[in-house]
């Protein structure tokens, strides 16, 4: 596990004026930023691994950092065995594991010694070798600013109960109670509302959509093998295990979360089970809405970005609608978001911007990105990818 004082290096965000003498002297202590570029909706972040450089997947939703066994024998690490009983559960089912130590684990401009993964589950994808977990992403307060490409750890100082969004000024935030973290249940989780009942969600950046689990669906009285023609199937997903999950798109009246509606909208539902939550928030629920993880006040915070906040589209193969025509959410307004300066700036909101289907924005930014730096190739890549995405 990283250990905290590594990552010290605080640089002050903001002072918070949230009102009285307390909060007057809050201040956002920066401990580590991670530059996000985003596949799709996979936020994805550089690591390196006793000096080779490798992307991994920025997952709120793993109590741990980990890798497939195929790509700890590519980075030559030798693994042991995991503690014992230890076996990962997720999307497609649980599996056994093993244990990796990185010797040198370089993240944020930090150097940590001796970091542990958890080895085992399928791959990751592309030339992503795993996820980093909730055992770093919880190191401190986490501040999940996708649309500008970062995610940052913030120790708070001198703070009281006032809301953290240091960014939101005169814009409506949302807000809600998260559960206290544990080892087994690390992931920040809350209450939501669909069609006014209340169901228990866990916000998940490492899933790609949102997604509802069936049975809370069928309590819900809103089972998809019993809808007929309005629910649609959406092909198949697959988390961590190795089994395959069915999905539908059903409507639904309304979606409600610390005060923000969306009404008349549709949601995913999977035919999978959570340990302890009903839906995932993934991660185009990060995209359309900056978000705090007050783990100090056991609360979380987010405002509005903007666009579709949840990402419908399935595999071509099946007969759906491509994309979310919900409304926004009532009682949210945009976040203006800070321009880029850089071309490393413009590559990642570009890349956001083609996460949630804004490709005309996308283009626009990755074209600049290729104008400021004509010899990196990465850029020409991800325009041509949002070019062939936009038809």
């Amino acid at each position: 596990m990283i250990k905290r004082a590594h990552l010290i290096g605080l640089v002050v965000l903001a002072l918070l004026a949230l009102g009285g003498e307390a909060c007057a002297k809050c201040a956002l202590g920066q401990v580590a930023a991670l530059h996000v570029t985003m596949e799709g909706t996979r936020p994805i972040v550089s690591a390196g691994v006793n000096g080779v450089k490798t992307n991994f997947l920025a997952d709120s939703g793993a109590f741990f950092n980990m890798m497939s066994e195929a790509s700890a024998a590519e980075l030559k690490l030798k693994l042991g065995p995991a503690p014992p009983n230890l076996r990962v559960i997720g999307l497609g089912g649980d599996t056994d594991v093993s244990l990796a130590t990185v010797s040198h684990f370089d993240l944020a401009g930090q150097t940590v010694a001796n970091v542990a993964f958890i080895v085992g589950g399928g791959e990751a994808g592309n030339d992503v070798a795993g996820v980093i977990g909730e055992n770093v992403l919880t190191l401190a307060d986490t501040e999940y600013d996708l649309a500008n490409g970062v995610i940052r750890l913030i120790r708070p100082t001198g703070c009281g109960p006032g809301a953290l969004a240091y960014w939101a000024q005169s814009l409506p935030i949302g807000e809600l109670d998260i559960a206290a973290s544990t080892p087994l249940a690390p992931s920040p989780t809350g209450a939501a509302f669909i069609n006014g009942a209340r169901i228990r969600v866990v916000f998940d950046s490492g899933a790609g959509a949102s997604m509802l689990a069936i049975g809370a669906a069928r309590r819900l009285g809103l089972d998809p093998r019993k809808m007929g023609d309005v629910a649609v199937a959406a092909g198949f997903g697959r988390g961590v295990g190795r089994r395959t999950v069915e999905t539908w798109i059903i409507p639904v009246d309304s979606f409600k979360i610390g005060g923000e509606e969306i009404r008349r909208t549709r949601l995913r539902v999977g035919d999978f089970s959570l340990f302890d939550a009903d839906m995932l928030l993934g991660a185009d629920f990060f995209l359309s809405h900056r978000i705090y993880v007050a783990k100090s006040q056991r609360k979380l915070y987010f405002t509005y970005n903007g666009g579709p906040v949840f990402n419908l589209d399935a595999p071509a193969t099946t007969q759906t609608a491509s994309g979310d025509t919900s409304p926004a959410p009532v009682n949210a307004a945009p976040v203006e978001v800070t321009p880029p300066v850089d071309a490393a700036g413009f590559s990642r909101r570009g890349s956001a911007e083609a996460g949630r289907h804004d490709y005309a924005r996308a283009i626009t930014d990755l074209s600049r990105a290729c104008d400021l730096a004509p010899n990196e190739p990465t850029y020409f890549f991800q325009r041509a990818m949002a070019y062939l995405d936009n038809k």
